[in-house]
C-alpha cells in the first residue's frame, strides 16, 4: 500500500509539474506578446514620425547653411567669429546637437525601411539607445541650458547684436523646437530604455570629451567658447561642468518617466530580455 501510495503521489507530483510548466510558458508567451514586438500601428507611426523629422532636420540644416552664406564677411565674422578657425561652430554644443539629431533621424528612417532581419534588430537597438541615452537629454540640455543663461546673462550666450544679423526663427530652430522634436518622438514612437548605467557611462564618456575639448580651446585660444564662461572663477569652471553632467542625467530620467506614462512597464521590458525588435 505505501508503494501505491508513493506512486500516486509521484504522479500528482508530476501532473502538478506539468502545470506549473505549462502556466509558465503560457505567462512567457503573455509576456513576450505585452511587451515584445512593436505593433504594425506602432512601426507605420515610427517611419511617418521619422520621415517627417528626417525632411525637417535636412532642412534646419539647409536653412542654417543659407542664412551663414548670406551673410557678409563682417557681420559673418560678428555672428559667427570661430566661423573660420579650429573646430569652428563645432566647438558649440548646440552645433553637434543638430548634426547629431540628423544623423539619428537618417539612421532611424534608414532602420525603419530595412526588411526585418537579425542586423535589423541591431540598427533598432542602436536607434533605441541613442534616442533614450543622448538625443533626449542632450536635446533637452541645450534649449534649458542655453535659455537659462540667455535670462540671466544674455551677452554671454547670444549678444543683442545678433537680433540684427540673424533671424530670430533661427534662434529658436537651435535652441526651442529641438524640444518639440524630442517630445513627439517620445509619445509617438515606442523606445525601450537602457539599464540606467548604460545611459549614465555613455553621457559622462560624452561629457567628458566635449570638456576636455572645451579646456582645450580656452588653451589654445585664450577663450572660452562660451563668453559666460569668462565671469567664472577657476574652481567653478569644473563645477559648472559636473553640473552640466549631472543635469543631462536628471534629463534621462525625466525622459524615462514621460516614457513611462506613455508606454507603461513596456519601456524596461527589455532589461528583463523580453523585448524583440521586427
Amino acid at each position: 500500500m505505501d508503494k501505491g501510495r508513493d506512486e500516486h503521489r509521484s504522479q500528482e507530483e508530476d501532473e502538478d509539474e506539468d502545470e506549473y510548466t505549462d502556466e509558465h510558458t503560457i505567462t512567457f508567451k503573455e509576456r513576450k506578446s505585452k511587451y515584445g514586438r512593436r505593433t504594425q500601428v506602432e512601426v507605420l507611426l515610427g517611419f511617418v514620425v521619422h520621415l517627417l523629422m528626417l525632411f525637417y532636420w535636412v532642412f534646419v540644416h539647409v536653412y542654417d547653411a543659407s542664412v551663414v552664406k548670406s551673410l557678409s564677411e563682417d557681420a559673418r565674422r560678428v555672428a559667427f567669429p570661430t566661423h573660420d578657425q579650429f573646430l569652428g561652430r563645432w566647438r558649440f554644443l548646440t552645433y553637434i546637437n543638430m548634426w547629431m539629431c540628423l544623423g539619428y533621424y537618417f539612421l532611424a528612417f534608414f532602420t525603419d525601411i530595412m526588411p526585418r532581419s537579425y542586423l535589423k534588430g541591431v540598427f533598432q537597438d542602436i536607434v533605441d539607445f541613442a534616442f533614450t541615452a543622448l538625443i533626449f537629454p542632450m536635446s533637452l540640455f541645450v534649449a534649458v541650458a542655453f535659455w537659462g543663461v540667455y535670462a540671466v546673462d544674455r551677452e554671454g550666450i547670444y549678444p543683442l547684436i545678433l537680433d540684427s544679423l540673424l533671424p530670430s526663427l533661427l534662434n529658436h530652430v537651435w535652441h526651442s523646437f529641438i524640444v518639440v522634436c524630442v517630445i513627439l518622438e517620445m509619445l509617438l514612437v515606442f523606445h525601450p530604455y537602457p539599464t540606467a548605467l548604460r545611459a549614465i557611462i555613455s553621457m559622462f564618456v560624452i561629457n567628458i570629451i566635449y570638456s576636455i575639448m572645451v579646456v582645450y580651446l580656452r588653451q589654445a585660444t585664450g577663450k572660452w567658447a562660451y563668453s559666460f564662461l569668462h565671469s567664472f572663477p577657476p574652481p567653478l569652471v569644473p563645477v559648472f561642468f559636473a553640473s552640466s553632467y549631472v543635469t543631462t542625467i536628471i534629463f534621462y530620467y525625466i525622459g524615462k518617466t514621460l516614457a513611462y506614462l506613455r508606454w507603461g512597464d513596456r519601456i524596461t521590458a527589455n532589461i528583463k530580455g523580453e523585448v524583440k525588435q521586427d
